[in-house]
């Protein structure tokens, strides 16, 4: 049976995790950006899905680097295709952040759940909870002094602080929950991808995309829009994955 260190450690995780967690429509992609370009892509299964969405958990270790949910079908709803990159006030602000999020991942995903785990003395787990709230304010402070750029309200940066505080693995999706708070210009995803991808993943997620694309197809009907755009998508996707088969 677990004992009470151990639970507490995998709430820590749990915690995380579940507000970690992105639900994807099909005409949708999670992907992750690095230096302002798209880094890696998630897809969701279209065998596996809760009320027409499927779960994807991005990269634990990761949270200090940004994330969007994309269309990549812009005629299966009302939004657009948009293009990912972010303003320069926005990449400076994000820069900030990333030495006190990296500790705060080491601290409260590593350090605290193994000094738990190893029954540490009650004095090292308290030095190691005050290095959580010492990190979690200076995030705060970091979102508070650029909150022009992130379009953050007061109301709006109290509600983020009182969540951080009162919860602390919830202050490690800081970067992402502020990042969904940027506008976007319209674009056309497929072609963001395959100009910002690193070369040994582009492959393969357009040959996921095409998967997806196809399975898609045998759910609309053939002369609707839908499908038009999904003929369109296919058409981009291909080249892509000719270049990858040379």
């Amino acid at each position: 049976m677990l004992g009470d260190n151990a639970l507490l450690a995998a709430g820590v995780w749990a915690l995380y995790l579940a507000d970690s967690l992105v639900w994807l429509r099909p005409e949708q992609v999670l992907v992750t950006f690095r230096r302002g370009r798209a880094w890696r892509v998630a897809l969701p299964s279209v065998a596996w899905q809760l009320a027409g969405r499927s779960p994807v958990v991005p990269n634990p270790f990761t949270p200090h680097r940004p994330q969007r949910v994309l269309r990549w079908l812009p005629s299966l709803g009302s939004d657009t295709l948009v293009e990912p990159g972010f303003e320069s006030p926005a990449q400076s602000a994000l820069r900030e952040t990333y030495v006190p999020l990296t500790a705060l991942v080491a601290v409260l995903l590593v350090a605290l759940p193994l000094a738990l785990l190893r029954h540490a003395s009650d004095r090292v787990v308290l030095w190691l909870a005050l290095d959580v709230y010492v990190l979690v304010a200076l995030l705060l402070l970091s979102v508070w002094w650029h909150r022009a750029s992130w379009q953050m309200p007061l109301k709006s940066w109290a509600t983020l602080a009182f969540a951080a505080l009162a919860c602390p693995p919830f202050a490690l999706n800081l970067v992402r929950r502020l990042c969904a708070r940027l506008p976007v210009q319209p674009a056309n995803t497929v072609m963001v991808l395959a100009r910002d991808l690193p070369p040994s993943r582009l492959p393969a997620v357009a040959t996921q995309l095409s998967a997806l694309a196809r399975e898609l197809e045998t759910r609309v009907d053939e002369c609707s829009p839908e499908a038009q755009a999904l003929t369109a998508v296919l058409e981009q996707l291909q080249p892509l994955q000719e270049n990858a088969r040379d």
